[in-house]
């Protein structure tokens, strides 16, 4: 589970910026919203509002940004330059200037971890890993440019992995090749329980398309189908079931010289089809099932069967999820049940969290959160983004209608509209009558 993030001059993101799932002591309100692990009380979703280049999409990437290196960099080629290095480019002093990262968080082993990095355009300057086994810190490895000092806790091989480290690559992300079971709960949270998506595109959605259709194909009766259909058939959709229906592949021709790599995802997508079925009734008496492709079911049918799909597999193994825009295409009801399954004892048994982005005022809802889940992204007069929680806020009282104030512009957040000095140019209408 994450405890906080701590960005220092990445994107929009200048002097240091937390974004934690702490729970603040003042705010009292929902205490089941809230898992108490390894000592810490922690929040189980978050809401980040702002306006349109305010900088909430820069948070998530922050976390796209530690995913990548940690599950990525052992790959990166010597003297190559680190693609997440993305300072603040409005100010002189940051151009340059290492992007820092430190992320609190408690691993599949029960331990809070404290992991910190700092990085250039070519080289990783500092990369700390700590880790709190008896509630007490300790060290597990400090790297700066002079070398790596470890802790002495820190069991196993460590020359070995370090003999074959560059300095763009993270020594972290060298145990997902090694043998150091010991530092394989950071990275095995940072790497595979940390689900990231900051992107909204066909691409994406047909690749959590496949991957439904593959789980249904191999495990049919595994629980994440079976949860699926039963949230379709909770939603209204009138879909009752979900399955496959092969197709011929021997009908499907490419062209002379189609490139190979690019076969394999078409004949993925084309070699089995998603079917739903639906009962019909007469006289109301159950007279047939009828079959039809889920690609003839509305964008947002789709758009929550992939979402449903990858918040499923969260909450059966308490994965963190990041999204930007979760509520994109879904109806703001939608939207809400999904984030009720986080919130839910019953339905979040291990502890799974959901951070989001989104514009949706709607789900601002003082009966549903508790005011340290939410947050609002604001840039400063210099263009640097601020983060806080409406928890952090003077004068912000349990129970108010935030949706109301938000709008009204009481916690920040909103675009600042002038529509009274809009003046469109557009070509006089004699000119257009002459050369009509």
């Amino acid at each position: 589970m994450l405890i906080d993030l701590r960005i220092e001059n990445f994107r929009s993101i200048k002097s240091e910026e937390v974004f934690s799932m702490q729970s603040i002591g003042k705010v009292q309100e929902y205490p089941d919203n809230t898992i108490n692990k390894a000592g810490e009380n922690l929040l189980k979703a978050a809401l980040i509002y702002g306006r349109n280049s305010s900088g909430k999409s820069n948070l998530l990437k922050a976390f796209k940004a530690i995913q990548y290196l940690v599950d990525q960099s052992r790959n990166f080629e010597v003297d190559r330059s680190i693609p997440c290095y993305e300072p603040f480019r409005y100010d002189l002093s940051t151009k340059s200037a290492p992007t820092s990262f430190a992320i609190q968080f408690i691993a599949k082993d029960g331990i809070k971890y404290a992991y910190e990095i700092s990085f250039t355009a070519h080289e990783i300057t500092k990369e700390n890993l700590y880790f709190y086994p008896n509630k007490v810190k300790a060290s597990l490895y400090e790297r700066s440019p002079e070398g790596i000092k470890y802790g002495g806790k820190l069991k196993g091989p460590k020359k070995e992995i370090e003999q074959l480290l560059y300095k763009n690559q993270l020594y972290l992300s060298k145990v997902g090749t090694s043998k150091q079971e010991q530092l394989r709960p950071a990275y095995e949270f940072l790497s595979d329980y940390l689900y990231v998506q900051v992107s909204h595109d066909s691409d994406y959605d047909k690749e959590l398309l496949r991957l439904i259709k593959k789980i249904i194909r191999e495990e049919p009766e595994s629980l994440i189908i079976k949860n699926l259909i039963h949230l379709l058939q909770q939603i209204d959709t009138g879909i009752d079931t979900l399955s496959y229906q092969e197709q011929d592949i021997r009908k499907l021709v490419f062209a002379e010289g189609f490139p190979e790599d690019l076969k394999q995802p078409i004949i993925e997508d084309w070699q089995t089809e998603l079917q739903v079925s639906r009962p019909i009734y007469q006289a109301g008496q159950l007279l047939q099932m009828i079959e039809s492709p889920l690609s003839e079911e509305s964008t947002g049918t789709q758009k929550f069967l992939t979402v449903a799909s990858v918040i499923l597999d969260a909450l059966s193994d308490g994965s963190l999820i990041v999204i930007d825009e979760l509520d994109k295409s879904l109806h703001s009801q939608l939207t809400a049940l999904l984030i009720e399954l986080f919130l839910s004892t019953e339905n979040n048994p291990y502890g799974a969290q959901l951070i989001f982005a989104t514009h949706d005022s709607n789900l601002m809802d003082s009966k549903t959160f508790r005011r340290d889940q939410i947050w609002i992204a604001e840039k400063d007069a210099a263009g640097s983004t601020e983060l806080y929680s409406l928890g952090d806020l003077k004068g912000v009282r349990k129970g108010i209608d935030y949706e109301k104030y938000y709008l009204e512009g009481a916690f920040g957040g909103l675009p600042m509209l002038n529509s009274y000095n809009i003046q469109l140019q557009f070509p006089s209408l004699k000119n257009k009558e002459q050369n009509a």
